[in-house]
């Protein structure tokens, strides 16, 4: 189905109150997307260098099994970068491989997609049209990357953004605000596995654990006890997801991953449900998958954006 777009939702981050905006990016309520990317991955390749051995060895055995099954479930997006961010997406799940068959960086989830480059420009599209926005880039895995990988990858995001990227507070720095970002012109927090460049984050500065289940008891407990104990000096990833085992697929063969997504989804807008916009316990990130795809994810973004005014 198309994206269901509120065109209110998307300079969101200018439109918030001076209280709100003087507040550190920690204490906001941000919407994101799990595996951002995947709405670009090309069904029929090869499993990639992220996904077990197992799933890699039966995809070499039964081929036309794979092409068929991890089509169904690599896919977590529809819509490309740059319509979640115009509905309201401010951070984005990057996942990348240092593809050896055509010498390129392309996002990956299972399936190959498109090159960062693609990627990039997109959310450099966005933040040119929208001065107020600040967009949080989440490099969660760089594979097969050799050191010349990292220094192009270095070269790429530091020409393509230059002066939008905020660099990494020093110790014992306040943690910035959306209004100290605006006032700056600072528009890209970029989080990367290495300090190649002070305007790389580290992994310190924003935690992301895995809740890794398909229970939705276990999520929203799950979800609740790592919101309730964060650091709220640091930013902090809520990952509102499902994630399927091997077991799950094959006992499943007629469904797939958007399936999967819909009672999650539905598990997330119950658990943001229960906070009130004045508590000061609220979610910070919280990623979810098919943003965008159907009335429970719209009401999702929304409630997050609520939370901050």
């Amino acid at each position: 189905m198309p994206p269901l777009v509120k065109p209110e939702n998307v300079g969101w981050m200018s439109k918030l109150s001076p209280q709100a905006k003087q507040l550190p990016l920690s204490h906001l309520s941000i919407p994101g997307s799990h595996d951002s990317c995947t709405s670009s991955l090309v069904p029929g390749s090869i499993p990639g260098v992220d996904q077990p051995k197992i799933i890699r060895d039966l995809a070499a055995r039964f081929p036309r099994l794979a092409k068929f099954f991890l089509s169904k479930w690599s896919f977590t997006q529809h819509c490309d970068v740059l319509t979640q961010l115009n509905i309201g997406i401010r951070y984005m799940d990057i996942r990348c491989v240092a593809n050896q068959q055509d010498g390129e960086i392309r996002v990956i989830h299972c399936l190959i997609g498109d090159t960062i480059q693609q990627i990039l420009l997109q959310v450099k599209q966005f933040i040119e049209q929208n001065p107020g926005e600040v967009v949080i880039l989440d490099f969660q895995h760089l594979y097969s990357f050799t050191c010349e990988d990292h220094a192009w990858l270095n070269i790429t995001l530091l020409s393509t953004f230059g002066a939008k990227l905020c660099p990494r507070p020093e110790p014992g720095q306040k943690f910035p605000s959306l209004q100290y970002l605006q006032d700056s012109g600072f528009q890209l927090i970029v989080i990367y596995p290495n300090e190649l460049s002070p305007f790389y984050w580290n992994r310190s500065f924003c935690p992301t654990p895995w809740p890794n289940t398909t229970s939705a008891r276990f999520l929203k407990d799950f979800l609740t006890d790592k919101t309730k104990n964060r650091d709220k000096d640091f930013l902090f990833v809520s990952q509102g997801v499902f994630t399927p085992k091997l077991s799950t697929i094959l006992k499943n063969p007629d469904s797939d991953l958007e399936h999967l997504s819909k009672p999650c989804n539905a598990t997330i807008k119950s658990w943001l449900s229960t906070y009130p916009e004045t508590q000061d316990d609220k979610p910070n990130i919280v990623i979810t998958d098919f943003v965008a795809c159907s009335q429970t994810s719209i009401d999702i973004i929304d409630a997050l954006i609520n939370m901050n005014r």
